[in-house]
């Protein structure tokens, strides 16, 4: 069995994704986790989400699991199953960003890409990674202190403007980033909220069939008519007349 063993190693380029044969079929485990390495930034630089500048440092990738989803052609509790066993195993860590996507360190990123004079791996695979392990808390420190300061993204502030209730926007915020919607969902939203401003449940003095925005937003409200106030005054005062007019 000696030949399967030190055989060395192979550059892969990143142009293997333009043939047909890599999104064919869904992936295999492994073919998700070299899709990982191709896809992992080879050098610090930042990405943009919804107008949220994100800080990417080599060997990272900032990818949501949905984005996973349709590459790998996999459910969405199958990646997370993957991930959690590459996590479990000590090859990646993954840490949210404000909830705008998870950014995933790939540990030994250095033994894999960095080569020597005499093309042997330069570092150890413990040293390496506990090298990226220091880096990582290093990292998750930063965020924290960023995340406690809450950047709500454009989209978002156009929703809370036109949103009549102005009850837990932190909260509403986590709602909409789950929604995640598109241009087109956006307008759909907004659409949605403009005709409920105009039903007799929304204009009722005190706002009280307007729901908080964070479960208008878990329910997908802007899929629903809006919605009439209870009729119980109507109908009571309408028999009153009625009655008063008959006698």
């Amino acid at each position: 069995m000696n030949f399967w063993k030190n055989k060395g190693w192979v550059r892969l380029h990143r142009k293997i994704e333009d043939n047909e044969l890599w999104f064919l079929e869904p992936f295999t485990k492994a073919q998700a986790w070299i899709d990982l390495f191709l896809n992992a930034n080879h050098k610090d630089g930042i990405i943009q989400i919804r107008g949220n500048v994100i800080s990417i440092k080599r060997g990272q990738i900032g990818w949501s699991e949905l984005t996973m989803v349709e590459r790998w052609k996999w459910s969405k509790d199958k990646v997370r199953r993957f991930l959690k066993l590459l996590e479990t195993r000590k090859q990646i860590i993954q840490q949210k960003d404000r909830y705008i996507t998870t950014i995933i360190t790939i540990l030994n990123y250095e033994l894999y890409q960095n080569d020597t004079p005499d093309n042997t791996p330069d570092k150890t695979a413990d040293d390496t990674a506990e090298r990226q392990q220091t880096i990582h808390k290093q990292e998750c420190k930063e965020l924290k202190n960023v995340n406690n300061v809450k950047k709500y993204t454009t989209e978002f502030e156009v929703f809370w403007k036109e949103y009549p209730n102005k009850t837990g926007k932190g909260k509403a915020f986590e709602s909409w980033l789950k929604v995640n919607p598109d241009s087109s969902l956006q307008a759909q939203i907004l659409d949605s909220i403009e005709k409920h401003k105009k039903s007799r449940g929304w204009q009722e003095e005190d706002g009280k069939y307007i729901p908080h925005p964070t479960t208008w937003l878990n329910r997908q409200s802007w899929e629903d008519s809006p919605p009439e106030a209870k009729k119980t005054g109507v109908l009571q005062t309408t028999y009153i007349k009625n009655k008063q007019k008959n006698g």
